[in-house]
């Protein structure tokens, strides 16, 4: 391994107040990303602190945009979409965009810029389980939504604490009750494999909890599951992760479980998840190694650091605490900015 840096501490700059930087769609156009809703920031930073979250740790403290600038935001940004002849729809982005404040007054006032002929829809980047907004719920789904998706992470409460997931089987169960009574048509739910101390116990655990919510949401149910994968600046960045035999087989166990109950399971591949681990671990020895790939094909990728003279299962692998971390160098608590350019 390389020489890690060996110059000052980099400390990440943010600001104190968001709303000296209001942050929502620039380029409105029906041929981009997320083209078909207007984007506001909501906050940024979040409170919960689940162990794996990178999000959660790096955005930290939390701040909030201030309820005005968010509605004025939204209100420009709807002009502009009805002068354009595209449907006013409002998208709202944070780490948990059912934590914000004022969120079931943002979403009255904003149901009040729509038209008998035109109303607002409405789209979330996440949701958490608890506090879950019922307003909110109840406007995606007048907005046209017909998905919702909620994120257990793990299927036992053993392994939600673990990874610091503070909701119960009670708040997912009055979670899924609420979304089935607005009649969404789908739900999606979200699990993690592969978590520290994992064990079959918890993968039975998963299988029983989505059977329940599966009897409860009488529709269609679609389950999404990815291998952990350890994030610089989380607590569980020196976590390995499970071996792709392990991660294989519970997978496998999962689908084969959930589709007799008439669950659809989509489950992202191990091979790909080693990959994250790789680029989410390595330092500037794995960027010169792969400065040749054209794509991060698994096989090419390992492959191209093996020629290198690196061992692929490092990454992937439990780092000592005395080890230094190739993103040492960065202070992710920071310091707030005076100047401008911050995050």
């Amino acid at each position: 391994m390389p020489a890690l840096w060996d110059g000052a501490p980099v400390a990440r700059r943010w600001v104190r107040n968001l709303d000296d930087w209001p942050l929502a769609t620039a380029v409105i156009t029906p041929d981009s990303e997320f083209g078909d809703m207007h984007l506001i920031e909501l906050a940024r930073g979040c409170g919960h602190g689940c162990r794996f979250c990178l999000a959660g740790a790096w955005y930290r403290p939390v701040r909030e945009h201030g309820l005005e600038s968010v509605l004025e935001q939204a209100r420009a940004g709807l002009e502009r979409r009805r002068a354009l002849g595209l449907a006013p729809k409002v998208g709202l982005v944070s780490a948990a965009v059912s934590d914000y404040g004022a969120i079931d007054e943002l979403v009255a006032r904003l149901g009040e810029m729509g038209a008998p002929d035109s109303p607002v829809g409405l789209s979330v980047s996440s949701l958490r389980i608890a506090p879950l907004s019922l307003p909110l719920v109840r406007a995606l789904r007048a907005g046209g939504s017909r998905t919702i998706t909620l994120a257990p992470e793990a299927g036992s409460q053993r392994l939600r604490r673990a990874i610091n997931k503070c909701v119960t089987h009670d708040d997912i169960l009055a979670a899924t009750d609420a979304v089935a009574q607005e009649r969404f048509e789908t739900l999606k739910l979200y699990y993690m494999v592969g978590l520290p101390d994992e064990t079959e116990e918890d993968i039975a655990a998963l299988i029983d909890l989505t059977d329940e919510i599966a009897r409860q949401f009488d529709r269609f149910v679609v389950v999404g599951v990815s291998p952990f994968v350890p994030k610089a600046h989380t607590p569980w960045e020196r976590c390995g992760m499970a071996p792709a035999e392990v991660l294989d087989a519970r997978l496998a166990r999962i689908r084969a479980s959930l589709q007799s109950r008439s669950v659809s399971v989509r489950a992202e591949s191990t091979a790909l998840a080693r990959v994250q681990g790789i680029l989410a671990r390595g330092g500037a020895e794995v960027g010169e190694a792969l400065a040749t790939a054209s794509r991060a094909a698994p096989k090419r990728v390992e492959s191209l650091l093996a020629k290198a003279g690196l061992d692929v299962e490092d990454y992937m692998a439990p780092w000592a605490p005395q080890r230094p971390l190739p993103w040492g160098m960065v202070d992710a608590r920071g310091c707030p900015s005076a100047g401008e350019g911050a995050l």
